[in-house]
């Protein structure tokens, strides 16, 4: 997945499924799509998936 992509996945999820996102998953989320402009740790790209499969976006971080 390149950057833009994580970017626009990190959009979706804070717009779309804000209510089903805990405070901290939120702030992460713009982080990522901000300040480090899609790039992203292991441990991160595992929490965006994490979060994908939990609010029901199929592939995720793997698309």
């Amino acid at each position: 997945m390149s950057s833009k992509e994580l970017i626009h996945l990190c959009d979706r999820l804070v717009f779309e499924f804000d209510h089903q996102l805990k405070d901290y998953e939120i702030t992460a989320l713009s982080r990522l799509a901000t300040r480090y402009q899609g790039r992203a740790t292991d441990r991160e790209l595992s929490m965006i998936a994490d979060i994908c499969d939990r609010v029901g976006i199929a592939g995720g971080v793997n698309e």
